[in-house]
């Protein structure tokens, strides 16, 4: 995730959704607001270049090594 240039907050947010943790699931855990949560995902979609929280697991798994 640091290599797509995230902030450690973004880094933080991304490994909550490669979780598979909900919105609400992360403004529980990461004590921020949903508004928070989305923009980061925002900021996270955009350094991915994809759209989705699905496309963003699919491009994370894609680059792992194995």
């Amino acid at each position: 995730l640091a290599a797509r240039g995230l902030t450690p907050a973004q880094e933080r947010i991304a490994a909550l959704i490669l979780r598979g943790l909900t919105t609400r699931e992360i403004t529980a855990q990461a004590h921020i607001s949903a508004h928070t949560v989305q923009e980061h995902l925002k900021a996270i979609f955009d350094k991915f270049g994809v759209r989705s929280r699905r496309e963003l697991v699919a491009a994370v798994l894609a680059r792992e090594p194995g």
